[in-house]
């Protein structure tokens, strides 16, 4: 089980989709994942691009989420370190719209791992037991070797991740109860070609059979590209 901040991130108002994209994944993600000392504070950076599909929900607001891997509940005193403050704060404020910026922290259960860059993100308002729905992630995952089921052979990962009550964030460290999300589910995917298979093959009755997941829920899409893990990588094009 790990720990670790979302962020969902608003365009600066200057910035059009396209221009906050660019300087997001050519300019700010270099920054950050070549800032000295960043290994201390965080153990892996992750951008997630929205894409322009999706099986349910109201579009997103926002324009990307960021995920960060933390080695312990160290937010605050991120906040307050140099490289927060002298490097990437100031940068973050060239295309960031910090007033409609929310994060917020979860604990994360690797159903089954994987590094697909399509993730289906499915977010639910309820709290339910986490063990419990690990318990089913595990038990469909593992029954597909066992008959013609298209849509869960297409998964090639899933995360749960628990959000922690008060743990929503805008910049600053204000706290924000604007969100109803407690459970975050990625799924992920080799192509959005198998995405859509997926989905075409039940994907999402499939879950909501199995008690994982819920008609009512937000869906969304993203690409995924990485930019830190332990070192800094090359962003993951696709």
């Amino acid at each position: 089980m790990s720990l670790k901040k979302i962020a969902l991130l608003q365009p600066h108002k200057d910035l059009n989709r396209e221009q906050f994209e660019r300087y997001w994944r050519e300019v700010h993600g270099p920054l950050v994942s070549q800032s000295p000392g960043y290994l201390q504070y965080r153990l892996r950076y992750i951008q997630n691009q929205w894409l322009p599909v999706g099986p349910q929900g109201l579009p997103p607001t926002w324009a990307g989420v960021a995920e960060f891997w933390l080695p312990a509940d160290n937010e605050d005193e991120f906040a307050t370190t140099a490289i927060y403050q002298q490097r990437i704060r100031p940068d973050e404020a060239r295309f960031i719209d910090f007033g409609g910026t929310v994060s917020m922290t979860a604990r994360e259960t690797v159903i089954q791992e994987g590094k697909a860059p399509i993730k289906l993100w499915l977010v639910s308002p309820q709290r339910p037991d986490t063990a419990r729905a690990e318990t089913r992630a595990r038990a469909w995952l593992a029954a597909r070797s066992g008959g013609p089921q298209q849509a869960v052979r297409l998964i090639r990962g899933w995360e749960i991740n628990q959000v922690l009550p008060g743990s929503f964030r805008l910049p600053g460290a204000v706290t924000t109860a604007d969100l109803d999300w407690a459970l975050i589910q990625i799924l992920r995917f080799d192509s959005l070609s198998e995405l859509e298979q997926a989905l075409a093959a039940g994907l999402l009755s499939e879950l909501a059979s199995k008690g994982l997941h819920d008609v009512a829920d937000v869906s969304f899409v993203t690409l995924e590209r990485r930019f830190f893990d332990g070192v800094p990588l090359a962003p993951v094009q696709a």
